[in-house]
């Protein structure tokens, strides 16, 4: 029996098409010979397992990872999230209901009014949804103060630009006793679904139903606070 030793060198990987070999005498050798070079070509790798090792810098140029991950109790640690089809991780393709990003503000200055409409506190966030079916949900909290008379009331409510998130009244009212001012603290929670992926603004504004005596927001000096949360 002879046994015939092959030594291959290949110079360059960037065939176009693999050369076929061929060796008479032996068609299987043949096979393998071409499944090697195939396979340097185009690597597929259906299974594998690291076992005590790591790898610490790798870049899949083009390739779709299939089937199931299983870290079992180990970690993918510094790994990029990203909005886009070739970053880590596209975040509109990941199953589930998550919360993408949070924006807060907090406001160290007062405001008032005597007027009936709503004007604006100075308490604005501004947050870019991720997509257009994204839901954002707002917090705002700070002291809601009334100077009117007790038949009167002060109102606070969120706006979406200058769209009303609230009915007329408000999400919150501070009734005034006649004599001195009344505070309390004033919490607003808002769902919305703004349909859109271009920076939108939500803020907390007031207004006083007499349409002549003060109410104030942040009468203090005390802070207040809003937060836009992007559900995905």
């Amino acid at each position: 029996m002879r046994r015939v030793i092959f030594i291959l060198l290949f110079p360059s990987l960037a065939w176009a098409t693999c050369p076929q070999f061929t060796y008479p005498e032996n068609h299987k050798l043949d096979q393998e010979l071409n499944n090697v070079c195939n396979n340097i070509r185009n690597p597929v790798i259906s299974k594998a397992t690291i076992q005590t090792a790591a790898i610490s810098s790798a870049t899949i140029s083009s390739a779709t990872l299939l089937g199931q991950l299983n870290m079992t109790s180990n970690k993918i640690i510094n790994l990029a999230n990203g909005t886009n089809s070739n970053d880590a991780i596209n975040l509109s393709e990941v199953a589930g209901t998550r919360v993408v990003q949070i924006v807060s503000f907090t406001l160290s200055t007062a405001s008032s009014t005597t007027k009936n409409s709503f004007i604006d506190t100075g308490l604005d966030v501004t947050i870019t949804p991720l997509a257009v079916t994204d839901k954002i949900i707002i917090v705002a909290m700070g002291l809601l103060g009334n100077a009117s008379p007790i038949s009167t009331q002060g109102l606070a409510t969120l706006y979406r630009g200058t769209t009303i998130l609230s009915n007329g009244n408000g999400f919150c009212d501070q009734a005034g006793n006649g004599t001195v001012d009344q505070e309390g603290t004033c919490t607003m929670f808002f769902v919305d679904s703004p349909n859109t992926t271009s920076a939108t603004t939500y803020g907390v504004r007031i207004a006083n139903l007499d349409n002549a005596t003060t109410v104030r927001w942040n009468s203090q000096l005390q802070s207040s606070i809003i937060y836009a949360l992007d559900i995905n």
